[in-house]
């Protein structure tokens, strides 16, 4: 009777733990690198991208070749946009509403009448501008997480303008004591309460857009020529590489300190160009302007900036942006036209492609537990590891 009962115990533990391992452990995903996606198109220098925030378009702008274009990441497609106003001219810094219907793209070039182009995504066709006699040369742009307030940087008067998408109109301006150096970048901060400057010299502006004052200035870091910089999904840090100096730095927004510097040795890249941090905040990713193809991108710790890999994108010359669109999947934009998809290691917790954010490790092991030990088998320790691209490098 006894062997009989532990021999029914013992198989419905077997059933338990077969299933347990079907239902917790992540089967992993595809390996972390470049996918066999790509997209072919003539480009020269994809200054700006911008993705919707449900990831099925990209937003980018070509200074060079004065043009507008929109990826569909579901149809692995390109679109030049449509200019019936003819109101392109020198297209720069661009922001994709909340709702992913209107991108908004700076037109810095001097002879511009409409500082500002407003685009509708799904036709992609300029629709309309946005300008003032204030404005001068705008490059750089954001917009607030609600989408009712759009910043403009113009980089001749370092000027910061306010302005209300819905009606075009300027709502109010801060001037900014001259730097010497042009805004390459803004970062808004998640909450939207705070925008982060960041100048070609490496130097920050920290604006808090509640009272539109300059807060705080960053100088910490100091750079030959910047361009590229980057923020992580919580605000907390700014990535700021240096393009001839083959350095980049990681700086805390809350102090402006530099917490992590890489200096390069033998991943040693030509020539930094632009940098992406992954949306589960774990890795950051440089592109490498200055290699023919196959482009290069390197991958970092984003906390210490320790070196983990390269990549090498067959479809790609001089890598230039870097543009995830979902929480595993980005594409990486060549200066001379081109994309490729890249995709990131999402097996270290099941939900991560759906939420950006990896589970905690222990949920499958303790429920393990919990349920061996209604069985009577007393402490039985098991333990499930989730496998992620760290762990096996």
């Amino acid at each position: 009777m006894r062997s009989s009962s532990l021999l029914r115990r013992s198989t419905i533990a077997g059933v338990i733990l077969a299933l347990a391992s079907t239902v917790f452990v992540a089967t992993p995903a595809t390996a972390a690198g470049p996918g066999a996606e790509s997209i072919s198109f003539t480009w020269a220098n994809t200054s700006y991208w911008d993705a919707s925030p449900d990831g099925t378009y990209i937003v980018m702008s070509g200074y060079d070749d004065n043009e507008v274009r929109i990826i569909n990441t579901v149809a692995n497609t390109t679109t030049i946009v449509d200019d019936p106003l003819n109101l392109v001219d020198g297209p720069g810094g661009v922001a994709i509403s909340p709702d992913g219907l209107t991108a908004y793209v700076a037109n810095y070039n001097s002879s511009a009448t409409q500082q500002v182009l407003v685009i509708d995504i799904a036709t992609a066709t300029v629709v309309d501008g946005i300008t003032d006699p204030g404005f001068t040369r705008v490059l750089t742009v954001a917009l607030s997480p609600s989408g009712d307030r759009l910043y403009l940087h113009d980089y001749i008067d370092n000027e910061l303008y306010v302005v209300d998408p819905s009606t075009g109109l300027l709502i109010d301006t801060l001037v900014i004591l001259p730097s010497g150096a042009i805004v390459e970048q803004l970062h808004l901060s998640p909450d939207g309460s705070t925008l982060y400057a960041v100048y070609s010299d490496g130097s920050i502006d920290v604006i808090d857009l509640v009272s539109l004052t300059v807060s705080d200035s960053y100088t910490d870091v100091s750079l030959l020529e910047g361009n590229g910089s980057c923020m992580s999904p919580d605000g907390l840090s700014l990535y700021l590489p240096d393009q001839d100096a083959t350095t980049f730095f990681r700086v805390s927004t809350a102090t402006g300190a530099i917490v992590a510097t890489n200096a390069v040795t033998e991943e040693d890249l030509n020539s930094y160009s632009y940098c992406a941090v992954s949306p589960d905040g774990r890795s950051v990713y440089l592109s490498d302007m200055g290699s023919s193809a196959p482009g290069v991108i390197n991958e970092y710790d984003a906390e210490t900036l320790a070196f983990i890999a390269a990549y090498e994108f067959n479809a790609v010359d001089f890598t230039e942006q870097i543009m995830f669109f979902n929480a595993c999947e980005a594409y990486v934009g060549g200066a001379q036209g081109n994309a490729q998809t890249f995709s990131i290691d999402c097996a270290a917790a099941p939900e991560l492609a759906a939420t950006g954010s990896p589970a905690s490790p222990v949920l499958g092991s303790a429920l393990l537990a919990a349920l061996l030990l209604l069985l009577g088998f007393g402490a039985v320790a098991v333990r499930v590891r989730y496998r992620s691209a760290r762990s096996s490098q």
